[in-house]
Order: structure tokens, then C-alpha cells, then sequence
């Protein structure tokens, strides 16, 4: 090939290059912008925004302005397009040129459809102007790329104008965005109340309705079977897709994400940064990244809660409640977080006493079958189990003795169900993971069931004992999980990656088993309880005070008689800075 040829045609390759690369940085940009809109402890200011650019630039180079190059090195190597004795020809780079503008316009497309109904409506906003910015210089870069085709040797160039002229859009939105910081909400003083009788709520994740029914038919779970012979079962639909803790969190204020402000169970900082970011579980481009060793997962902790939950509420009525098990570390004296609970852990009880977290030990002889001794994983799911049974173990010990106590409100989460339903649901025969082996069905086929039938025995005593008095108990589970179907199930045996067999994406609606007074007896009402409603159709029926701003009563859950008798006492918000005190 003559020397000239082979400088021009490398010099094609390299302004190629370099106009993919430029093509990715828009939507870097777009993502740090998104990113710092949503994250709460950063001023919204230009300068705020510069310094999330900062700290967000190896993984936008990383991520957008290598993948460009990646793409066009990829097809150089599979002979997409052709050269002629000019250069790269015309058709091969209108070919990297749209697909840079499709991915990027896909991207943010994905991004508003998989978070807009998470967002409160700042967040919204702030989305909307990122997708459409985005989208619209996607068909920008489109547009310039078909016309720069009528100029040799500039393919770049055009492209340039255009990520610039994004570029500002952004800036734009970041300077004209603000944020009032609000403080940390504080509960409506209204003493005086008292709850009309005792309340027990078990929050396990990972149940269905369906499950639950099952279960209750056959009988062989008293717990659930006494629920349900006297009260009603019926399925929980949560909000838009969200992870468990953005679910309890639901749960436990009556309010959805966008409210709350909980949208995950870590925050992420990267290293050269003293922020975290507040990154939400799905649709973000730069999820893939957040594993890698340049990011510090920072747990979420209850400060950074954006509404009043379950404590906060009963404080601010006068009452006693117990939240055990909970990840969000309440400082009430009877809340006990999931942190401090684990096998032979000593935990002090208010007034005097403690309990000791009980050690089940080895659990593999019991719940696994022959051919898990065969299996690589056994010891690490059996300690996993361990670590989650003896949790809730030991919150259900701790329920106890807070009901012992005279605690009017209960709540009590058994996590550990959750992860071992996340775990082990897809290794059942009937309803199997993909990319599950034989052997590992055969091995932990009755896993669930038997982790499920140990629970059950520790609480039936406390549904007996609340039914007995008069009292209301719940099974709650915020979510349910099916097992994965995903394509990412077929790489990740190969890869030898540990990964849970079932999801909760979807979403799967959870189940909510309630019995007690005026509760009725049917299986299934008309329609599925918004997660929402759960906590304010509780607080309705022990006769306290509901908030307007939360969920509505599920009243259909009632019977006619107790809804005539007890009438809804409402306040504006549990919260005093919306409340207006």
C-alpha cells in the first residue's frame, strides 16, 4: 500500500476514533448532572455540579468516551464497511456515526421510562430536561453526521459543535435547578392517644399471596394457617420498581420513594470524593461501575429518611413501639437495628435484661439434601443461612419480649427471609432458575420450605398470644420474588459469580395476612392493597390518627360493621414541616 494511502487511511481511523469518543462524553455529562440532582447533601449550585463533574470524570471516560472507540476498533476487526483508496468510505462511517446517536438516545429513553415514577417531581424535572437533552442532541449528531459525509477529512469536527452545545444545556440545567435543603422531618406532637389494642406486625420479604394461600390449604405452617382461618389474605402492589429497603421504607412511613428518598440500600463515594452519591438501583449507566474498587459502598443510614416512619409516628402520639430488626437504626429505646442482630450476639433490653441471639449452627444437615456435600457453594449458603435464622430468630425473641412489656406496637422484620427467598427460590423444582443445575435442585430443593416451617414455630406462640387478647396481627411482605429467567443467569455459572437464583424485579406483588377484630374473612379482595395503604389501614384500625398525605385506608379489608363504628381521625401529615407547625 503507498505511503500516502496508508497516512490518509490512518488518519480517517483516528478522526473516527475521536468522533465516537466525543460522541460519548455528552452523555457523561447528562449522567453526572442526573446524579447530582438526586443526591440530597449536595448544594444545587453551578459550582456543585463542576465539583460532581470532578468527581465523576474516570467513569466517565471510562465508560463514555472509550466505548466509542471500543465500538469502532470492534467493527474495524469484523469488516463493517469497507476502505477505498481515499479513506474510510462514506457508508462505514454512517454506520458508527448513528449507532453513537442510538445508544446514546436509547440510554436516556431507558432512563426516564425505568425511574420517572420513582421521583419526586424535582427529580422529575431534572430527569425530563436530561432525557430530552440528551435525545435531542442524539438527533443532532444524527443529522451532522449525514451532512459531514459531504466533507472529507472532518468527520469530527461537526460533532464537536454539537456535544458542545449539549454541554451547555446541561450547565444550564444545573445552574437554574435549586434545591431547599430540608431538615430532618420531625414528628407532629399529638399526646394523648391510645392504641384500642396490641398490634404485631412481621415484615418477610419474599412472600406471595399465592405462597401464603398454599401454605395456609395445606396447614402445615400454624401461624399462617391461624391467620388465615380468621382473617384475610390479600396481595401487596408496591411502587415502581425499587429495591428491599426502598420497599420497608414504604412500608414504614406510608409513603412511596419519592417521598421518602430512599431509593437503595447503599449510597456510593467514590474515593477521591467526601460525597456520597444518592445512585438509584436501576437505569443508571453508570450501575456497571459502582462495584469496581474506585467506589465505597456507604451504607444508608435513618437520617437519611425524608419523611416520618413508624417510630417517629408513635412518638409523636405518646406511644410505645418497637421496631426490630430494622436497617434504618431508630434511636428509640425499643428499637433494635438488623446490624446488632447474629448468632450469639448479647442485646440489652430496655429496663433491664437482654437476650442472647441463638446459634442454630450447621444448618446443612437439616435443610440441605445428599448431594449438596458434592457441591462447591454448600459451606458458604449454609453459613448465609446461619447468619439470616439466627437474626430472626432473635428479633422474634426480642418481639416477644416487648409484647411481654405492654409495647402496644410491634414491628418486627425477619430479613433473613427475604435473603434466603432471594436465594433459594429458584431452586425449586417447580419454579427453577435458568441455568439452574439438577444436582442443585436436588440439593436445596426444600431449603425454603424447612427455613420457613423453623420460623413459623417460633411465631405462632406471639400470633396465639395476640389473637387471644384481642389484639391485630399482620404478615406483611412488601415484595415477592420469582425465580430469574434473565439472560445474565446463563454467564454468571460460567463465571463462576455467586448471585441470588430469584428476583423481585417486576414487580412481584408481595402478600399481606391480617387478622384480629372487625377484620374480614375472605381470601383475595377485589383488588391488590398499595404498599401505602398498609400502614395507615393499621394505625386506622387501633383507633390513632391517619395522615392525609399517605395512602389511603384499605377499608375493604374490614367488615361493615367495625367501618361504621370506627371513624377515620385524620391529621394533615406526621411530618411537622409539611404539617405546617
Amino acid at each position: 500500500m503507498p505511503e500516502r494511502a496508508r497516512r490518509r487511511r490512518g488518519a480517517a481511523a483516528l478522526w473516527l476514533v475521536a468522533d465516537a469518543a466525543v460522541a460519548g462524553i455528552f452523555p457523561g455529562l447528562a449522567e453526572a448532572l442526573l446524579l447530582f440532582v438526586l443526591t440530597p447533601d449536595r448544594p444545587l449550585t453551578l459550582g456543585g455540579y463542576l465539583a460532581a463533574l470532578v468527581a465523576l470524570s474516570p467513569q466517565i471516560l471510562g465508560a463514555f468516551v472509550l466505548l466509542g472507540p471500543a465500538l469502532v476498533l470492534a467493527g474495524r476487526a469484523l469488516a463493517v464497511g469497507r476502505f477505498t483508496r481515499r479513506g474510510l468510505s462514506r457508508r462505514y462511517i454512517l454506520r458508527f456515526a448513528l449507532l453513537d446517536a442510538l445508544l446514546i438516545g436509547a440510554a436516556a429513553a431507558h432512563q426516564y421510562r425505568s425511574l420517572g415514577g420513582l421521583l419526586p417531581p424535582q427529580g422529575r424535572v431534572a430527569l425530563a430536561l436530561v432525557a430530552s437533552s440528551t435525545l435531542a442532541a442524539a438527533g443532532v449528531l444524527a443529522l451532522l453526521a449525514a451532512l459531514d459525509l459531504r466533507r472529507e477529512g472532518s468527520v469530527g469536527g461537526p460533532w464537536l459543535a454539537a456535544v458542545a452545545l449539549g454541554f451547555l444545556v446541561a450547565l444550564g440545567v444545573a445552574a437554574s435547578l435549586r434545591r431547599v435543603q430540608s431538615p430532618d422531618p420531625v414528628p407532629v406532637d399529638l399526646p394523648g392517644f391510645e392504641a384500642e389494642r396490641t398490634l404485631l406486625v412481621v415484615e418477610m420479604p419474599g412472600w406471595t399471596a399465592a405462597e401464603l394461600a398454599r401454605h395456609a390449604d395445606r396447614g402445615d405452617l400454624r401461624a399462617v394457617a391461624r391467620l388465615a382461618a380468621t382473617g384475610t389474605l390479600a396481595e401487596v402492589a408496591g411502587p415502581p420498581p425499587a429495591d428491599p429497603l426502598a420497599l420497608h421504607a414504604t412500608l414504614a412511613t406510608g409513603q412511596p420513594p419519592r417521598v421518602h428518598a430512599l431509593f437503595g440500600q447503599h449510597r456510593y463515594r467514590p474515593l477521591w470524593d467526601r460525597r456520597s452519591f444518592a445512585v438509584l438501583p436501576r437505569g443508571l449507566l453508570l450501575a456497571p461501575l459502582l462495584g469496581t474498587r474506585l467506589w465505597v459502598r456507604v451504607p444508608v443510614a435513618g437520617e437519611s429518611l425524608r419523611a416520618v416512619a413508624l417510630p417517629g409516628i408513635a412518638r409523636g402520639l405518646g406511644l410505645k413501639a418497637a421496631v426490630i430488626g430494622d436497617p434504618l437504626a431508630w434511636r428509640e429505646p425499643w428499637c433494635v437495628p438488623a446490624a446488632r442482630l447474629g448468632p450469639g450476639r448479647e442485646i440489652p433490653l430496655p429496663g433491664g435484661g437482654s437476650v442472647t441471639c441463638p446459634d442454630p449452627g450447621d444448618l446443612a444437615s437439616r435443610y440441605f439434601q445428599t448431594p449438596a456435600e458434592r457441591l462447591q457453594g454448600s459451606r458458604r449458603l449454609a453459613g448465609e443461612l446461619r447468619d439470616a435464622f439466627a437474626a430472626d430468630a432473635c428479633a422474634i425473641e426480642i418481639a416477644a419480649r416487648a409484647l411481654a412489656a405492654g409495647v402496644p406496637i410491634v414491628h418486627v422484620r425477619l430479613a433473613g427471609h427475604g435473603r434466603a427467598a432471594l436465594r433459594f427460590a429458584g431452586f425449586r423444582p417447580e419454579s427453577r432458575a435458568r441455568a439452574t443445575g439438577d444436582r442443585e435442585v436436588a440439593a436445596y430443593r426444600h431449603v425454603l420450605r424447612r427455613y420457613r416451617h423453623d420460623l413459623d414455630e417460633r411465631l405462632a406462640p406471639l400470633v396465639d398470644e395476640i389473637l387471644r387478647g384481642g389484639g391485630l396481627a399482620a404478615i406483611v411482605s412488601p415484595f415477592g420474588v420469582r425465580p430469574r429467567q434473565d439472560p445474565l443467569r446463563l454467564v454468571e455459572p460460567l463465571l463462576g459469580l455467586d448471585r441470588p437464583t430469584a428476583t423481585l424485579a417486576g414487580p412481584v406483588p408481595g402478600a399481606l395476612l391480617l387478622a384480629g377484630p372487625g377484620v374480614g374473612r375472605k381470601r383475595a379482595p377485589d383488588r391488590p392493597v398499595p404498599l401505602v395503604s398498609v400502614l395507615p389501614t393499621l394505625l386506622w384500625a387501633l383507633g390513632l390518627p391517619v395522615a392525609e398525605d399517605a395512602g389511603a385506608v384499605a377499608f375493604e379489608l374490614f367488615e361493615p360493621e367495625f367501618r361504621a363504628a370506627h371513624p377515620v381521625v385524620t391529621v394533615p401529615s406526621f411530618d411537622a414541616r409539611r404539617a405546617g407547625r
